[in-house]
């Protein structure tokens, strides 16, 4: 009796072996798609951009408020087709404008306007990339962590940190490099 209690007891183990190592393997191959599936929306939003501080109106054309904002107060001239889609982000509250979300045509239309947006300083209206989830999150975070000391700043949604006293930007890819 003792002997067959072993042999199953090693055949337990075994199979607790092999299930471990197909749970490892399994693991890997989540942790590469989830990587891509990352990669994916991070490109996708490569076009995009957001605009907040905008006054809103009732009935407002969104590609029309762009395309006046953008040549007013930028200095970019765009046309009607240079963006693919253009619209208010939220729902509507009194005396707050929500957010635009504009996907542009071309990546070429949408870092002139981004390179731009330096003419804004002291306007109250900010232009940021479109990011992710995660890349919001680490955004605040070194916004939080700098406070009014420091720059932080996005370029194709790396985030780039230069603290104070530093002469050279530090690219955060995650919340523990900022320690």
């Amino acid at each position: 009796m003792r002997e067959e209690f072993d042999k199953q007891l090693e055949s337990f183990k075994n199979e607790n072996i092999k299930l471990n190592a197909k749970l490892e393997s399994q693991e890997g191959i989540i942790t590469s798609l989830v990587k891509r599936q990352e990669k994916f929306e991070k490109h996708s939003r490569n076009k995009n951009l957001r605009i907040y501080g905008l006054n809103e109106s009732e009935k407002e054309n969104s590609a029309e408020v762009i395309l006046k904002f953008c040549e007013i107060k930028l200095g970019v001239h765009l046309e009607n087709y240079h963006i693919e889609n253009c619209y208010r982000l939220g729902d509507r509250q009194r005396n707050k404008a929500r957010p635009l979300y504009v996907k542009f045509s071309s990546l070429y239309h949408r870092n002139k306007v981004f390179n731009n947006k330096k003419r804004l300083k002291g306007t109250g209206v900010v232009i940021r990339e479109d990011l992710t989830t995660e890349e919001l999150k680490l955004l605040k975070a070194c916004l939080h962590k700098t406070g009014s000391n420091g720059k932080v700043w996005t370029n194709f949604g790396s985030i780039f940190v230069l603290g104070n006293g530093e002469v050279k930007p530090k690219k955060i890819e995650n919340i523990n490099e900022l320690i």
